[in-house]
């Protein structure tokens, strides 16, 4: 038998001495003592699981058009999310994909195009589990996604990048894919029947409830427009309020997203997570408008309206209503009203160039117009704005740049120095010892026509 030492080292009865890796352990004698090392052998680890890992897969996912896909994504140790904070990114544009945060889904703040198509396994969440399923996946869905889990003030992350291949027939059997082709195209045919009946049945009770509402619309704008004057306001950019990736011309008249962190002061004043800025000017009283060129590039990522001075501009904010924005999105050739908790899509006739904002503190309203074709955008109630003032408000992310209109310029004056008429024009001068000519005087020549005559000097 061999004994063992505290320092873990075992003498053998023969004198020979052999060394442990670890110590050894007082044989244990008692219940009591077998339950405190269990303790801390099993139940000390988990009061120290504050510190984890988020790991995703080691290749990329493939997914099929029109299939649902699941990005993997799971916590190490397999500790319980449920509590915890889960935010997916499309990593290249942070462009929400899903929020679950308080024990709920929270789809404020998703992108439109994720909207109704992502899901998270509460089950899994038990366990560690915090991966995606994406329904009826796009081409447009492929690209890098992060996903982040934050549980108090401390967050991990990782990457799963989604790749997204179209369907391919099979060649094998070509008349089968003809007959179910045609088949599809059939049935396809008959649901598409049916709808069309049913939509034409819907709006057809529809009509007189839409027509009573134009009329309302019109009567109430041409009131407006007849009894209460409107102003037109030149904004200008308030560069102390711009993120730092935005780029505003010299005169504070166009504003571009750019890739480029700008050395600028941390004022309070300044946005450092959405790409935003205020106009200079503010308004607690009176009716104005000012227009935006929105440009011609139906790819770009823009978003204008009003905000409260009061609010919010550091950290990520949950744009709408309830913290004082109000306004509309452009995104992927579709316009959306902010509004709160869901965003609205909004019916465009015609892409607009430029668009109007009509802010109207006494009717406590802010409406959009396009400017081009004077169509009516959207019209958000704003309720009492208790003499807080109201600034112009711009979000401008990739491909796109908003441009205000500039004053028109003034006349020009000549100075006393300037003389009125070009010095190659000679002035006429009077022949020295005879009067001016006498004023012209109307007449008639023989043909009945009106001619000036000038009467010579005597």
């Amino acid at each position: 038998m061999a004994a063992c030492t505290p320092a873990g080292r075992a003498v053998k009865a023969d004198g020979k001495v052999l060394v442990s890796s670890r110590p050894c352990l007082p044989r244990v004698t008692s219940a009591l003592a077998r339950a405190v090392i269990f303790s801390c052998a099993f139940l000390v680890p988990e009061l120290e699981g504050a510190q984890f890992r988020v790991l995703g897969p080691d290749q990329p996912v493939t997914a099929v058009v029109g299939e649902d896909v699941v990005l993997p994504c799971r916590l190490s140790p397999r500790l319980n999310a449920e509590n915890m904070d889960v935010l997916w990114f499309w990593s290249t544009s942070s462009i929400h994909v899903h929020i679950y945060r308080s024990g709920l889904d929270d789809y404020s703040l998703q992108n439109p195009q994720y909207r109704g198509r992502t899901e998270l396994s509460k089950e899994g969440l038990s366990v560690g589990n915090v991966s995606l399923r994406i329904l009826s996946t796009r081409l447009s869905d492929e690209g890098q996604y992060r996903c982040r889990v934050q549980d108090g003030d401390s967050y991990e992350e990782a990457s799963v990048e989604l790749q997204v291949a179209e369907s391919i027939f099979p060649k094998e059997y070509p008349w089968k894919v003809a007959f179910f082709v045609t088949l599809a195209a059939c049935f396809a045919s008959l649901v598409v029947i049916c709808l069309l009946i049913s939509r034409l049945r819907a709006q057809s009770r529809e009509l007189g409830k839409r027509d009573a509402e134009i009329q309302k619309h019109v009567s109430e704008l041409r009131w407006r427009k007849t009894f209460v004057p409107v102003e037109e306001v030149h904004v200008t950019l308030d560069a102390d309020t711009a993120h730092p990736l935005l780029i505003l011309s010299d005169g504070g008249k166009s504003v571009r997203w750019g890739v480029t962190w700008q050395e600028v002061p941390d004022n309070p004043e300044r946005y450092d997570y959405w790409c935003c800025v205020l106009g200079q000017e503010g308004f607690t009283s009176g009716r104005y408008f000012w227009d935006v060129d929105v440009g011609k590039e139906e790819g770009g990522l823009w978003a204008l309206g009003v905000a409260k001075e009061s609010t919010e501009r550091k950290g990520e904010i949950n744009v709408g209503p309830r913290n004082g924005i109000w306004g509309i999105r452009h995104y992927n050739g579709e316009y959306w009203a902010l509004t709160s908790p869901y965003h609205t899509l909004l019916s465009v006739s015609k892409r607009p160039q430029r668009i109007r904002v009509t802010l109207d503190t006494e009717a406590q309203k802010v409406a959009f117009f396009n400017a081009d074709n004077k169509d009516l955008l959207y019209t958000f109630p704003m309720g009492p704005l208790s003499g807080e003032k109201i600034h112009p408000w711009f979000w401008v992310y990739r491909y796109a740049q908003l441009t205000l209109k500039s004053p028109p310029s003034p006349p020009r004056v000549p100075s006393e120095e300037e003389p009125l008429l070009p010095s190659c024009i000679p002035l006429p001068t009077l022949p020295t010892g005879r009067r001016a000519p006498r004023t012209p005087t109307a007449g008639h020549d023989q043909d009945g026509e009106i001619h000036a005559a000038v009467h010579e000097q005597p």
